[in-house]
């Protein structure tokens, strides 16, 4: 019985129908407003549930995004780099070096 209140995703009626038609139970109106008083608090844990797992995922899905711009930052910077050697080893003065990087 405690599994049919507990643990199943069926709607409050369905509950109550077998409260009433598995368990022989009758079905008072505080037993009606106790079982969708009950509903509603495992539909209100479980969108808890939800909205958590999604604030963590936001979170994990920030720090990859972070982590990644800062990967590509590093790449860029590198690559910028050997363009300055390679400028710098064909003979171009540093002022046009600066210039040509700057574009």
């Amino acid at each position: 019985m405690l599994d049919t209140l507990l643990y199943s995703n069926k709607p409050s009626k369905e509950k109550l129908d077998t409260l009433k038609n598995v368990y022989n139970i009758t079905i008072s109106d505080s037993i009606i407003e106790e079982v969708n008083t009950m509903c509603n608090l495992g539909e209100g844990i479980y969108e808890r549930a939800v909205a958590e797992e999604q604030a963590r995922q936001a979170i994990e899905t920030e720090k990859l995004l972070k982590k990644m711009e800062n990967e590509n930052k590093a790449e860029r910077e590198a690559l910028d780099k050997k363009r300055i050697q390679e400028l710098i080893a064909a003979g171009l003065d540093p002022d046009t070096v600066k210039r040509i990087m700057s574009n």
